[in-house]
């Protein structure tokens, strides 16, 4: 039987231990579920293909580029310290 690898709790914990300053319990609760529902959005975005056995169209392909994009330049605000 397959042991389901969690990577969204995995990027969650490396997240919250390199990026986070310490925070109260509930603060850190609500930095989760923001993670978790980003995840979740980008999940989405994903599943939307209408075809996912089919060869990614060009479409399917900037979309994710797209994704890759967006989280990329987010990263680098943080970084530079613009967000």
């Amino acid at each position: 039987m397959r042991q389901k690898a969690e990577r969204i709790a995995a990027g969650w914990d490396t997240y919250r231990d390199r990026v986070m300053a310490p925070l109260p319990e509930l603060e850190t609760a609500a930095c989760r579920r923001a993670y978790y529902a980003g995840a979740h959005c980008i999940l989405m975005n994903i599943l939307d293909i209408p075809n996912p056995e089919a060869v990614p169209t060009e479409e399917d392909i900037l979309m994710i580029e797209d994704l890759q994009e967006e989280l990329a330049a987010f990263a680098t605000a943080v970084i530079e310290g613009r967000d």
